[in-house]
């Protein structure tokens, strides 16, 4: 028998260097303003005619030349092609902003929906116009469905990623460059129109609904990791499993590909299908699972890479993994130029190559002599760390935090999850097949399991400090430092493999020594950020390392999130504590929005003073229940006092003016030696204690309802700080400032740093 290693002919190294340049060009270069791509575009290929003269005269070789005419080639490909696919969509838009147009919107999908409200992404096209655009729609109705064409008009406005459905890179990556708000839209009909992806939408929803239908609460977590429709999966599942560093496992990625591609192989094996044609099956099964999934980035890499091993097999011939990663990469920005903004390629692309990396490594250098059990969580360990160094410049720059349990989490969580998926691939096959006698056995071990997982998430996300913020200055530069040396390290050789190998060493230690001293330094301070946006107030509170939110707004789900922000900024990984003062009707939603996307563990409620409040704090209770989020309350009386993470706040009473509806909102807050006092509009109104306001290191004088309408006469020990509404609205000829004032321009902010912790 011949042992000659087969050749490497279906692709080969070049187009590795290749694709790989075309892929990062994509990547660095996406937000880059057009007339830079064009000019960069032009330099590189003035560079290639100036190489080829060089050539010519023989002044330099023609392999050299080659080489660099190859990434340079490549690199302006990829320039000009984000130009015409990205860029050029993107100033078609522009011309749009803050117009109001007459237009036809089709549905294409449903972001989130209210019983008051919906948010959809839309193609709207504007009358007279032949080119529709793709917007993020708002409007009061909440029951729209894929596929409805509405009629009416439509405010257009420039993306500014505090829109409801994620940032601003999220939204690029759907294709969607404004947002549209419109307070009337008419339904006129339905689009009936063949489309791909609405073709395999419904075949998601009729699987999905066979699974939910029959499961019921393991139906959820099937659907989210057999189809990719996590519309049924609590957010407090999402948010326990982001905690600990597996958020993948609950979304369609290479991962879950792989594992049904194995299965699949295993069946057709079984059934001994010949080898001729298992592959064109096999490919056939790929392309249908990437439908049925939404085209999901990850999905789609991995299965271009299986689709090309299989074609290789085919013929006989071996594939480069390496070269298949950079190439199928390529191919789905091809097929979605907006992917480019999609956290989710960059992950797969660099958590693909970190485990071809390391299964390269380890046949290399590691002995299979020991257990297979030890082999296989050695392997686990040791990938998943490798996976972490080279995703973590986008952990860094779009999420600003990463998970300490996040190995040992992968190597507890991917059997079981493994596992649930066989389970949950062989129940929805029984059901298409009708097989109802073998269902039950099935339905109740895929609930159980579903049930063990979720409470495993759950009871390990209680843990304090197993999400670290890496939001610290100058710690971007040891993250490059590491990621890169990690990623370029497999193809240097000899002095350079050994430079590369320090430089991640220095790069691990420099992260390292950046979080400790953050910690030191954190860990007897506090810190107080006031933020102001229009009538919505709010402040954050530091207390060592943990964080407290007080809103005091109308409920907008925006500034909730502008809060958190700010909380990240100073180095919030989650929040320890959110205080509502009062209620709305839209606290409910943001609530709900909120809670799913940021780390929360303690909600504090005021206790409803009347029926319309009650209404909304049963309904944030019902939500907190659900998210096993822990709620405690407080009583609106003076006097009343609430300790919490090392701090205090102090509550004035209950008080509402006849001519409006919202009570008046002031309390104080006491962190270490700082004391504050928030004084809402119209507080000189309310029960205001003199001896607190003087005694307050820091008066801050929101505007947030009701209205001033009378003069503000009170007196000031310490430092007052006005915010913008404030000072138009209220007449403060009265007040007497012991202190200095600040008065603050619109959206302003004020901080307060450096204050000494209580021992």
């Amino acid at each position: 028998m011949s042992t000659e290693k087969r050749p490497v002919i279906l692709l080969k190294r070049p187009l590795f260097a290749v694709c790989g340049t075309f892929f990062l060009s994509s990547v660095l270069f996406s937000n880059t303003q057009a007339y830079v791509k064009s000019g960069l575009a032009s330099a590189a290929i003035t560079v290639c005619i100036f190489l080829y003269v060089l050539k010519c005269i023989g002044k330099i070789r023609k392999e050299t030349v080659s080489a660099l005419a190859a990434f340079l080639v490549s690199a302006a490909a990829a320039l000009l092609f984000s130009l015409l696919l990205i860029n050029l969509p993107l100033y078609r838009t522009e011309k749009f902003y803050n117009t109001t147009v007459e237009c036809d919107a089709v549905i294409e999908n449903v972001r989130g929906t209210s019983s008051y409200y919906g948010y959809y992404t839309a193609d709207i096209r504007p009358n007279g116009e032949n080119r529709s655009i793709r917007v993020l729609l708002s409007f009061p109705d909440g029951s729209c469905e894929v596929g409805d064409i509405l009629h009416g008009y439509v405010s257009i406005s420039a993306l500014d990623g505090s829109d409801f459905g994620g940032n601003r890179l999220s939204l690029l990556s759907d294709g969607i460059f404004s947002v549209g708000e419109s307070e009337d839209m008419k339904y006129i009909g339905r689009d009936n129109s063949f489309s791909v992806r609405r073709f395999f939408s419904k075949i998601n929803s009729k699987l999905s609904s066979v699974l939910i239908t029959n499961l019921h609460e393991g139906g959820a977590l099937s659907c989210a990791v057999l189809l990719g429709n996590k519309s049924y999966l609590d957010n407090s599942v999402r948010r326990d499993f982001s905690r600990l560093g597996i958020s993948h496992l609950t979304a369609v990625s290479g991962l879950h590909l792989s594992v049904i591609c194995s299965f699949a192989e295993m069946l057709l094996k079984r059934f001994r299908i010949k080898n001729s044609a298992q592959k064109p099956l096999m490919t056939a099964l790929i392309l249908l699972y990437m439908g049925i999934t939404g085209f999901s980035v990850s999905v789609m890499r991995s299965g271009i890479m299986n689709i090309m091993r299989l074609t290789a097999d085919l013929f006989g011939r071996s594939s480069d993994s390496e070269t298949s990663l950079t190439f199928s990469a390529c191919a789905v920005l091809i097929f979605n130029p907006c992917s480019v903004y999609d956290a989710g390629l960059l992950l797969s692309v660099l958590s693909a190559y970190a485990c071809i990396v390391y299964s390269s490594f380890a046949a290399k250098h590691f002995s299979n002599r020991i257990p297979k059990i030890l082999c296989t969580v050695r392997d686990g360990f040791l990938m998943t760390l490798l996976i972490t160094a080279c995703t973590l410049p986008v952990m860094w720059e779009r999420f600003g935090s990463v998970s300490v349990v996040s190995p040992i989490s992968n190597l507890i969580f991917i059997p079981i999850m493994t596992v649930f998926l066989y389970i949950s691939a062989i129940y929805l096959i029984l059901c298409m097949a009708g097989l109802g006698s073998l269902l039950t056995p099935v339905s109740y071990l895929l609930n159980a399991v579903s049930e063990a997982i979720c409470s495993a998430a759950r009871l390990g996300s209680l843990f304090h400090g197993i999400n670290v913020s890496l939001n610290i200055r100058g710690v971007g530069i040891f993250i490059i430092l590491l990621s890169a040396s990690v990623i370029i390290m497999p193809q240097l050789t000899g002095k350079a493999k050994r430079t590369a190998y320090v430089t991640a060493m220095l790069g691990a230690l420099g992260i390292a020594a950046l979080l400790a001293t953050r910690s030191i330094i954190y860990s007897g301070t506090g810190e107080i950020v006031y933020n102001n946006s229009g009538k919505n107030d709010g402040f954050v509170f530091r207390i060592g390392t943990k964080y407290v939110i007080a809103d005091v707004s109308d409920g907008s789900y925006s500034f909730l999130r502008k809060l958190n922000s700010a909380a990240e900024e100073n180095g919030a990984a989650e929040i320890d504590t959110l205080i509502f003062t009062h209620y709305h009707m839209k606290h409910i939603s943001a609530l709900n929005s909120f809670s799913g996307r940021v780390m929360l563990r303690h909600v504090m409620l005021p206790y409803p003073e009347n029926d319309k409040d009650m209404s909304v704090f049963d309904e944030l209770c019902r939500i907190l229940e659900k998210q096993n989020i822990e709620c405690s309350f407080y009583l609106r009386r003076s006097g009343e006092c609430a300790e919490l993470c090392g701090m205090s706040f102090g509550f004035f009473d209950h008080t509402e003016v006849k001519r409006s509806t919202h009570p008046i909102i002031s309390f104080t807050a006491q962190l270490g030696e700082c004391k504050i006092t928030y004084l809402g509009g119209s507080f000189n109104e309310g029960v205001i204690d003199e001896e607190e306001l003087m005694s307050s290191d820091t008066a801050f004088f929101g505007a947030h309802s009701p209205k001033y309408k009378t003069p503000v006469s009170c007196a000031v020990g310490g430092t007052s700080v006005i915010s913008k509404n404030a000072s138009a609205e209220a007449d403060f000829t009265g007040c007497i400032f012991g202190g200095d004032t600040v008065k603050l321009e619109e959206n302003g902010n004020y901080t307060i740093r450096r204050i000494r912790l209580s021992e």
